[in-house]
């Protein structure tokens, strides 16, 4: 696999980043999904406009139109192949050889003897063995592509995102009550009870590790945390408790961890801790061989994260929901870790700016923790500078200042801000916030 060069820098506009986790923007035109061809390091993002999918690839940064519609290519995991839905059938693409073919006709069913189609997405188990789907008839089928026979899970079938291989004959489901999770044996028919809680609190999320044969899962509750459980041991214990394990956690109404995802080794699980009526969270990483959980990204209280993936081992991509943003950051030094032994890091603590969107002026707050100066520069997505404040309040605490978009004759549109805070001259923090100026 070809090894990813970071690509550090928001597209039309380059800005500093705070040094946490070094992002980078990916689309370039509003996008609502996106899936990962990690052999060639590209992003398929969906035009929210069109519903045709976009092709990026984060080494050359060459960007192409593709043909597929609606949803995007699935790639397998051990070659470079990927199958889409089109015209009725499955069709399985070879990227390596560039050549295409019907891999399958979907079974018809009583209720579909008209037509068939896919409802839901595709899933390879974790060797190619089987590529499992959801046609009409809303039962999860797997097809083996060995002797090309189908075999169906008689089991009820519900969103994909909460159904997993955990090895190449055996998924498992969240069932319908959420508090069961259990697992099918796709040649026996047999089930397994892995997760059984009382009704409440609901298991929120979960994800296997097929190579440990461990489920993270959590649940509803006021202050989540992060369970394992050990189908060897048959036990389960609580690996991070957002209040105990994170000296300044993100706190906020709604909270709950979403999306894990764990990465191709199967060592770190990323997930987002989401503030579900704030459209905020940061991005946490559970290290299994270290059994302890980091946070990457400040509490933000804008941008609802949306779906997460690994591209390699120290980068992820997710989705901006709020703003329709495909974002990325590789994974540096994590937040929980600085925020304890770096004093420096307490410049630009609780950065806010509100409302957001705003029309006319929003206020920016922000901490300094001594004599400082500071300077906020505000861009357009061109990477105009639009405007530059100052502060020259030397006191250490809380400080703020307003920015009137009326002031500079500006349209509806997307802004950056870049709060700058300096000492004796030298730079000791930064850090860049997205507006939306909404007439």
């Amino acid at each position: 696999m070809k090894k990813l060069l970071l690509p550090f820098f928001i597209s039309f506009i380059i800005l500093p980043n705070n040094i946490f986790s070094q992002a980078f923007h990916i689309n370039h035109i509003p996008a609502d999904k996106f899936n990962i061809d990690k052999f060639a390091q590209e992003v398929y993002y969906r035009d929210v406009f069109t519903y045709y999918f976009i092709k990026k690839n984060l080494i050359s940064q060459k960007i192409d139109t593709t043909s597929y519609f609606y949803s995007p290519p699935v790639f397998a995991n051990k070659s470079h192949k990927s199958v889409h839905f089109s015209g009725g059938s499955v069709i399985l693409h070879d990227h390596d050889k560039d050549t295409s073919y019907v891999l399958f006709y979907p079974p018809y069913t009583n209720e579909n003897k008209g037509g068939t189609y896919i409802t839901y997405g595709f899933l390879f188990s974790p060797n190619d063995s089987f590529l499992l789907f959801q046609p009409a008839e809303l039962k999860y089928t797997a097809f083996k592509l060995s002797d090309s026979t189908f075999h169906k899970i008689n089991m009820p079938a519900f969103e994909d995102y909460f159904i997993h291989w955990s090895n190449d004959s055996t998924v498992i489901f969240r069932w319908d009550n959420q508090s069961k999770i259990l697992e099918y044996y796709l040649y026996s028919g047999k089930i397994d009870t892995l997760i059984n809680l009382p009704e409440y609190p609901r298991i929120s999320n979960y994800s296997y590790n097929k190579t440990k044969n461990i489920l993270i899962y959590s649940t509803d509750e006021l202050y989540p945390k992060l369970y394992l459980y050990n189908k060897k041991t048959d036990s389960t214990t609580i690996v991070f408790n957002i209040l105990t394990d994170d000296p300044n956690p993100c706190l906020g109404s709604g909270l709950a961890f979403k999306y894990m995802k764990w990465d191709s080794e199967d060592d770190d699980l990323a997930f987002f801790c989401t503030l579900l009526t704030n459209n905020g969270g940061a991005i946490y990483v559970y290290k299994l061989k270290e059994n302890k959980t980091y946070r990457y990204t400040r509490c933000e209280y804008e941008g609802k994260k949306y779906e997460l993936d690994w591209i390699n081992r120290d980068t992820i991509i997710y989705l901006d929901q709020t703003y329709f943003n495909i974002d990325g950051f590789a994974l540096l030094t994590p937040v929980s870790v600085e925020e304890k032994n770096n004093s420096k890091l307490d410049e630009g603590a609780e950065i806010g700016v509100y409302p957001n969107p705003f029309n006319p002026s929003t206020t920016i707050k922000w901490h300094s923790s001594s004599s400082n100066y500071s300077t906020i520069k505000v861009f357009d997505i061109l990477g105009k500078e639009i405007a530059v404040l100052i502060d020259r309040d030397l006191s250490a605490g809380q400080h703020q200042l307003e920015f009137n978009a009326e002031d500079y004759w500006l349209s509806s549109g997307v802004y950056f801000i870049n709060i700058k805070i300096m000492r004796s001259g030298s730079e000791v923090y930064t850090e860049n916030k997205k507006v939306i100026l909404m007439k």
